[in-house]
């Protein structure tokens, strides 16, 4: 029996040039999972308004935080990540595949079970489930299955309230504040439509259950949960992360640390919304100090490693 294991992340652009935004925002943007409404009103506000001024909007983004070394971040550090996990795993091949952009799901696959891999793990790096993320992936994964019955393939649930990714976080954060006493810990998620949770997507449950383990693991922090990243005009998760932070100093919390334990990996969510921006929204606002704490990023696949059960 041959053995792999697939870790998924959400995706990326090859650059930030408009060109590659534009084709990485439209196969994101254009997902029924990531924005549910009717395919006839959506699409044309999608190809027609949203996609010829967004994608020069995100490139500008993107390269805020894009290396000329290493590329995209939440690239670089799925590799490391990959790269960490397999040397921990044994006699399974470990590799990792996007939901939008390279190398797709459906062809990672399939050049495994070329290679004779008959059992394939599935991990969608995100540690909350959303329709939107791990949803959409289970979608991929099970369309694939569908035609090749041959290889036997599991998707593996949501880490949210793990033991291990609880452990780990916990570790992550005292470590980053080792020599630091913030007044307050954001601690942000990724948002999502209030619509979607009222549709019974367990999302903001699984957040919620992450925070709450969190503020058990780490006591003498005085832990804040937020909501960042919404998009369009709709209601969406609260509170949200930017107008929180912007409201501290008014509350005589200048000394604030930001954790965002949705993402498993840094990327433009962490880097450039809450590293540049959501910093200096806080700073603009009277904050005096500021510290982004950083994803677990490679030093995670121990953590993945007990989770996944290998």
């Amino acid at each position: 029996m041959k053995k792999a294991l697939v870790l998924i992340n959400l995706g990326t652009p090859r650059s930030p040039r408009y060109l590659d935004m534009f084709c990485y925002l439209a196969q994101f943007l254009g997902d029924k999972r990531v924005v549910e409404l009717p395919r006839w009103l959506w699409l044309p506000l999608l190809y027609g308004f949203i996609l010829p001024f967004r994608s020069a909007k995100s490139g500008h983004t993107y390269a805020q935080i894009w290396s000329a070394e290493t590329g995209s971040p939440l690239r670089h550090h799925t590799q490391q990540l990959t790269k960490a996990l397999g040397q921990k795993l044994k006699g399974t091949k470990t590799v990792y595949a996007m939901r939008y952009g390279k190398p797709r799901i459906g062809s990672t696959l399939s050049q495994l079970a070329a290679q004779g891999y008959t059992h394939i793990d599935i991990l969608p790096l995100y540690p909350q489930y959303a329709g939107a993320t791990v949803g959409t992936t289970a979608d991929v994964v099970n369309q694939w299955q569908s035609k090749n019955t041959h290889v036997k393939t599991r998707l593996i649930a949501p880490y949210y309230a793990h033991p291990a990714y609880i452990k780990a976080l916990a570790q992550s954060m005292t470590a980053a504040l080792k020599n630091q006493k913030p007044q307050a810990v954001v601690v942000s998620f990724h948002g999502i439509p209030q619509r979607t949770v009222r549709n019974g997507d367990p999302y903001q449950k699984h957040c919620e259950a992450t925070f709450k383990a969190l503020q058990k693991a780490l006591p003498e922090l005085t832990l804040i949960l937020t909501y960042q990243s919404r998009f369009g005009r709709e209601a969406w998760l609260q509170p949200y992360t930017d107008e929180t932070l912007k409201t501290l100093p008014a509350r005589a919390i200048k000394n604030v640390a930001v954790v965002a334990p949705g993402f498993a990996v840094d990327c433009v969510e962490t880097l450039e919304e809450l590293g540049l921006r959501a910093r200096d929204d806080f700073l603009e606002a009277g904050g005096k100090h500021f510290t982004l704490i950083p994803c677990l990023n490679a030093g995670g696949a121990s953590m993945l490693k007990e989770i996944t059960g290998n």
